[in-house]
């Protein structure tokens, strides 16, 4: 990770090699990080409504009782869906409940549970 100035703004450059860790910004800022996949450039105030988004996102999942939140299938299922939230970002999406909404609704529609993801 590398910090950049662009226009006199601080800006994040985030690799996929890298392995950030951020004392005191919270697990799910570094979760989220850890899978973005080509260089991308986000702001820390996004990096921010990233994680945010994640752990929207699954406590839905585990709310809804969903088999994916279980041990087994936890760690998969989370990477899904940020994997799913740094694409929709990438696409141009800022709105954390949005981001949410559209990874658990991604999770719905492409894996089988026999539970109803809202």
């Amino acid at each position: 990770m590398a910090a950049i100035a662009v226009g006199g703004q601080p800006f994040l450059v985030l690799q996929c090699t890298c392995r950030p860790t951020l004392a005191g910004r919270g697990y799910a800022v570094v979760e989220i990080l850890k899978f973005v996949e080509t260089p991308t450039v986000f702001d820390p105030e996004l990096i921010q409504v990233l994680a945010a988004a994640l752990a929207n996102a699954w406590d839905r999942i585990e709310a809804s009782g969903s088999r994916f939140a279980r041990p087994g299938y936890s760690r998969a299922m989370r990477e899904v869906i940020a994997k799913r939230i740094i694409e929709t970002a990438q696409w141009g999406v800022e709105d954390p409940n949005a981001l949410a909404d559209d990874a658990v609704q991604f999770l719905a529609v492409n894996y089988k549970d026999d539970c109803v993801l809202s």
